[in-house]
């Protein structure tokens, strides 16, 4: 019978300790979040340096890709630095958009806008994928690659809604089953 206090008192002494530890992550964690969105040296402006950084460290990474190609003289390695050299305002514009949906995100506490920032970035990942196998196809006259990449640029706006489309449902769908289950835990106990 002692034994059994001692291992209860134990258990309880355990499961406080663990429950104060999760409180100072959480407020660890709330003071991290406010002091990310706050920028408060850039302001909203936060997301345009943020997108100029990433353009100077995507250009720099052109360059020095170039550079390399001039030695090895690899058609990818030139193909993939012409595409990413000739369409780095569109890589620019694409950086804008998503941190500016990030901070809205962010600064508004909900989730709404992940599948918009998700479907963006996948569909110019694809886009980027495409257009480098489209420039490598052209360079190496292989009409295969470069048909393959016009057909998947084609399909670029559907993929975007699919994916859009797709975000959301996951999301209703956790949101209903994070509900249900906060009903059922209610009713159980």
């Amino acid at each position: 019978m002692p034994r059994q206090r001692r291992t209860q008192r134990n258990r309880n002494d355990w499961e406080r300790i663990g429950k104060d530890i999760g409180r100072q992550i959480g407020r660890h964690v709330e003071s991290r979040k406010q002091r990310w969105t706050e920028w408060s040296l850039f302001g909203p402006l936060a997301p345009l340096f943020g997108a100029v950084l990433g353009i100077v460290g995507l250009a720099i990474g052109t360059a020095i890709l170039g550079w390399i190609n001039s030695f090895l003289h690899f058609l990818f390695l030139g193909a993939t630095a012409l595409f990413l050299g000739t369409n780095l305002h569109w890589f620019f514009l694409f950086m804008i958009v998503t941190n500016y949906l990030r901070l809205a995100g962010d600064v508004t506490g909900t989730n709404k806008l992940k599948p918009v920032v998700a479907s963006v970035g996948i569909t110019v990942a694809v886009w980027a994928i495409a257009g480098i196998l489209g420039t490598y196809g052209t360079s190496s006259e292989n009409m295969s690659l470069v048909s393959a990449s016009s057909n998947v640029s084609a399909f670029l706006v559907p993929l975007f809604v699919t994916l859009l489309v797709v975000g959301y449902i996951v999301m209703a769908a956790a949101g209903a089953l994070r509900h249900a289950t906060r009903g059922w835990a209610r009713k159980r106990v």
